[in-house]
């Protein structure tokens, strides 16, 4: 194992194309400096790995990329970057004329999933059903009883802060201030039940391994239930180990048809600090 670390460019710093969530609108990006030190172009690093690796059909230049994504306009990307903004008009109900783009192209709304129908597909298919249907997640009290009886609260992770930018911005000392540390909201007779306190430090635990999470009251949660952010490791002392949420969840069991890993349905417990041989959580602030 080895960890490999890219410095990327800044958003600032490459040449790009929005399109993103801009509905009608496609935006010139030109790099308004060159990348800083080592910093290279994201895209420029794919292009490098592809013709390492020996990749047929991928492109040659950071440029190629972007007037092959320019394309159907017919334009590119040096022409692009005189106009700075493509528009097309947006024209409503336009399914009464042309149906619905679904995946089947019948035109229609797929309600049941026809996958023979379904033009280039790259998924297997064998087992997935045409209708959505429930399954019990992998862990929970009722798939796995005995599980249960040890790790008793349902565990959901991922928790948007509004102070942060998913992991970013953790190194800005005005906004630590304003959320220093990870918090597991718990519902207050739940925190009763495990004899802690709104504010102290506790071991979260999973069956896959355990981190130093601050307890916090929330009288809206379902008492069965436990929610911890992620993002959190910056400024201490191994925090990517202690602190880091990813270390009580894993990778498997994944969804057969997204490969999503599960993250929001695992069975937790937590316990009390050892005051005799305390975490080594230092202050953030």
């Amino acid at each position: 194992m080895a960890d490999v670390v890219l410095p990327a460019a800044h958003w600032t710093e490459r040449d790009d194309i929005e399109d993103a969530l801009m509905m009608n609108h496609v935006f010139c990006q030109p790099k308004a400096v060159e990348p800083i030190s080592e910093c290279r172009d994201e895209k420029q690093m794919l292009i490098d790995l592809a013709g390492k690796m020996g990749l047929e059909g991928y492109w040659d230049s950071i440029e190629e990329y972007l007037d092959h994504r320019l394309e159907r306009i017919r334009m590119s990307f040096e022409d692009f970057k005189k106009v700075g903004k493509f528009s097309k008009p947006v024209f409503y109900k336009s399914y009464e004329k042309t149906g619905f783009m679904t995946s089947s192209g019948s035109g229609k709304v797929d309600l049941c999933l026809d996958h023979p129908k379904i033009p280039n597909l790259q998924i297997p298919v064998e087992g997935i059903p045409p209708l959505p249907v429930y399954n019990e997640p992998t862990e929970s009290p009722i798939s796995t009883p005995e599980l249960y009886k040890e790790y008793p609260l349902v565990l959901t992770t991922g928790a948007r802060n509004i102070v942060y930018f998913h992991s970013a911005h953790r190194n800005i000392p005005s906004l630590r201030k304003l959320s220093p540390d990870p918090q597991l909201d718990i519902h207050p007779e739940t925190a009763k039940a495990f004899n802690v306190a709104e504010g102290e430090w506790v071991w979260l635990k999973t069956k896959k391994d355990k981190v130093a999470i601050r307890i916090r009251f929330d009288e809206n949660i379902h008492p069965k239930v436990v929610s911890a952010p992620h993002g959190y490791w910056y400024g201490v002392k191994d925090g990517w180990e202690l602190l880091n949420i990813n270390m009580v969840t894993g990778r498997e069991p994944q969804c057969p048809v997204a490969a999503s890993s599960q993250t929001r349905a695992l069975l937790c417990t937590i316990e009390k600090i050892d005051q005799n041989n305390p975490t080594p959580i230092p202050s953030w602030i």
